[in-house]
């Protein structure tokens, strides 16, 4: 029997292998994570990407820690304080070191960005002294010499309260050598003058009235109105009204006086009398306060002058005020004060 040969076209022929096999197109994979190629080369890209951060946010906190530690920043209303650790040592009893010896420094900075070394170099930050407008800012220092016996102010460069006060403003002291106690300013208002009591001084002549500059003691000048930035430790000042004054006899105070044929007159009334601010201190050297003058001047005098000038009239008779003391009475003792008050009796002022 005749063997049929095998045609590879034929399709009812077994299969044999094709002698000239076609190439297969590679079909793409799908981009998986599952350790692919291409998912490694992601992985590898986002391990770079956390190490740079990393690298950079730490690179960025040292430098950042490393600009803080050398340059310090004040901000507004503060002062920085500077321990320096290496240099001469300060002498016994200084409290505060000058540039070149170690310990706290003196001179403190002021607002703005500095540089220090933190190795050699300590800081502390501390408040301004801020005095408001209408204060004083009374001063103690801790550092300087020692005053002399008997004195109670200092001077720059001196230990103790300063006689100098701090106006209004703001100022680098250092809180080591200095302590500030604010105090209200001495403001005299409209129709008042200050009268000046030194505080201390050297004590005036026996002979002396009133104190003059650099005296212990009521002074003859008088504050005029305003402000004024006074050391309470060393001035006291006492604001005297000025200017016309009314005393009134009303009610049970009226003016009670016998007339000229020795009938009983009351009457209400109502006496006008004059501060000179020139006669201030002499008055207050005196009798101590505006109340004392018309009580132990004006209300005794006007009742003396009102028996005297309205018993010389009938009852019945009309009268429009009395006469000046100065013209139609003689010298009383209270008038005799009254002319020691303004040196001038007649001029009706105390």
């Amino acid at each position: 029997m005749a063997h049929k040969h095998d045609d590879p076209k034929d399709p009812s022929s077994p299969n044999l292998p094709d002698p000239f096999p076609k190439p297969e197109r590679a079909t793409p994979s799908p981009i998986l994570l599952d350790g692919s190629p291409r998912a490694g080369v992601i992985a590898a890209v986002k391990r770079t990407a956390i190490t740079l951060g990393v690298i950079v946010l730490v690179a960025t906190c040292l430098l950042a820690s490393a600009w803080h530690s050398v340059f310090h920043y004040v901000g507004p209303k503060k002062i920085l304080i500077v321990k320096t650790k290496t240099g001469d040592d300060m002498p016994p009893g200084q409290l505060l070191a000058k540039p070149g010896q170690k310990g706290i420094q003196e001179e403190v900075l002021g607002e703005g960005r500095h540089f220090i070394l933190p190795i050699v170099n300590e800081v502390e930050e501390a408040a301004a002294v801020e005095i408001g407008a209408h204060e004083v800012g009374i001063v103690t220092a801790n550092i300087g010499k020692e005053l002399p016996p008997g004195k109670l102010l200092a001077d720059p460069g001196e230990r103790g309260v300063q006689r100098q006060v701090l106006a209004p403003g703001r100022y680098r002291l250092n809180p080591h050598g200095y302590k500030v106690q604010k105090a209200p300013a001495t403001i005299i208002r409209p129709g008042y003058v200050g009268f000046v009591t030194a505080l201390v001084g050297r004590d005036r002549p026996q002979d002396s009235v009133l104190a003059l500059e650099g005296e212990k003691g009521p002074r003859k000048d008088v504050l005029s109105p305003g402000i004024y930035y006074l050391n309470p430790r060393e001035l006291k000042v006492e604001e005297v009204e000025v200017g016309i004054n009314q005393v009134s006899f009303l009610e049970q105070h009226r003016l009670s006086f016998p007339s000229a044929d020795a009938f009983p007159i009351t009457l209400e009334a109502t006496v006008e009398w004059e501060l000179h601010p020139s006669a201030v201190p002499l008055v207050m050297k005196e009798f101590g306060a505006r109340s004392a003058v018309e009580e132990k001047i004006i209300q005794p005098e006007s009742k003396s002058i009102g028996r005297l000038a309205g018993s010389r009239y009938a009852a019945g008779q009309r009268r429009r005020g009395f006469p000046h003391p100065g013209k139609s009475l003689d010298r009383s003792s209270a008038s005799r004060e009254t002319e020691q008050c303004s040196g001038d009796s007649r001029s009706g002022h105390c």
